[in-house]
């Protein structure tokens, strides 16, 4: 399949962080805009980037090979989705309980779905937010478009 968007990170310390991705998620959704939309919550200060490192640790003790243990859990996606939902939560840095911060969890949350089911493997999705994390850190300037 020709229809694939792959990047890579190299790190100072040698480590090598990839993935790859279908260009458009759906026809109207660009893979690049997703992870730009997930970008922006992390940089206005929305979301702390360590929900990164939580759904790693989360969902790697869940994994074998690169997606859940399908044989183990009897509804992985029901499993994904909560356990998205209640990392967004723990990792939303906007005061009280107001319909604000709720649309902005569900905003970033629909963003990570469409990621998710772009990446198909939960590895790659992982791999992508890894990605997102690092650009978070190491990038300054975002461009406003």
């Amino acid at each position: 399949n020709k229809d694939a968007f792959g990047i890579a990170v190299l790190k100072h310390s040698g480590e090598v962080e990839k993935t790859i991705l279908p260009w458009k998620v759906e026809e109207l959704i660009w893979t690049t805009d997703l992870m730009r939309s997930c970008l922006r919550f992390l940089k206005a200060g929305e979301f702390s980037s360590s929900f990164v490192i939580n759904v790693d640790a989360e969902f790697s003790k869940m994994m074998i090979g690169n997606d859940l243990l399908s044989e183990k859990i009897s509804d992985p996606d029901s499993i994904f989705k909560t356990e998205l939902l209640r990392l967004l939560r723990r990792s939303c840095e906007m005061d009280g309980e107001d319909k604000s911060r709720t649309q902005k969890i569900n905003e970033f949350k629909n963003s990570l779905k469409q990621l998710q089911i772009g990446g198909r493997e939960l590895a790659n999705f992982i791999s992508a937010l890894r990605i997102i994390r690092f650009l978070d850190r190491e990038v300054k300037y975002l461009n406003a478009y």
